[in-house]
């Protein structure tokens, strides 16, 4: 069950997805409500509950949390709802939506939450954004992604890159995600080299977000 925040603001989401039954593209990027209790969002989950309705014709999907963080029966839902959108092509991704870091800093992972699991096979392009996550096993589970993608469990998979939100200007090279995000240059060079096995490129980059022509916004009044 849904309360609160959720209980106000899914009714809208719900309205709009509705009136667009064969929509392919939907975009969601905020920083967040603030009120008298902090940042509030809508949940991953939320979103894929609502997006149900069009999931046999949405190919383009971006949710973007910003700093949010989820409980992990949130996580679990989530990892269960997306793999039913069996049309998605390109996936721009929060990592709060399947990632997150307990107070000692040490990531807590579950079977329904891993990215392997998670992914519809029809993805081409994958997109995680890392906006607060400092400590986790991201790069663990991409290492896992390339060995399926290698086995043929993602036949379309063409393109994976991670994006580091950060101040400046966009760079697209290792050394600036390993200096943000804390990596090593021996993980950001397995990953590639694993994903390359498969046919994949793999690309970090760094700065802000900034708007991509490929995911245009919806603007309502």
């Amino acid at each position: 069950a849904k309360g609160g925040f959720e209980d106000t603001q899914f009714p809208y989401l719900l309205k709009l997805i509705t009136r667009c039954p064969s929509l392919e593209r939907f975009r969601f990027s905020a920083d967040g409500f603030i009120n008298e209790f902090g940042t509030e969002h809508l949940t991953p989950r939320s979103f894929l509950d609502a997006l149900q309705h069009v999931r046999k014709t949405l190919r383009h999907l971006h949710l973007d949390f910003n700093d949010a963080s989820f409980d992990l029966d949130e996580h679990q839902e989530f990892g269960a709802l997306l793999p039913t959108f069996d049309r998605l092509e390109t996936l721009k991704l929060d990592i709060a939506a399947f990632v997150f870091d307990d107070m000692d800093g040490e990531s807590l992972q579950d079977n329904a939450a891993c990215l392997t699991d998670i992914l519809p096979n029809s993805i081409r392009h994958l997109r995680l954004m890392i906006n607060h996550l400092e400590h986790s096993n991201l790069w663990v589970q991409i290492l896992d992604l390339a060995k399926a993608a290698g086995a043929g469990k993602f036949p379309e998979l063409s393109q994976v890159e991670l994006c580091a939100s950060s101040s400046g200007e966009r760079m697209f090279t290792d050394e600036a995600f390993v200096k943000i995000k804390g990596w090593t240059r021996k993980q950001v060079t397995d990953v590639r080299t694993e994903l390359a096995k498969a046919a994949v490129t793999f690309t970090c980059m760094t700065g802000e977000e900034y708007y991509d022509e490929e995911m245009p916004c919806l603007v309502t009044d």
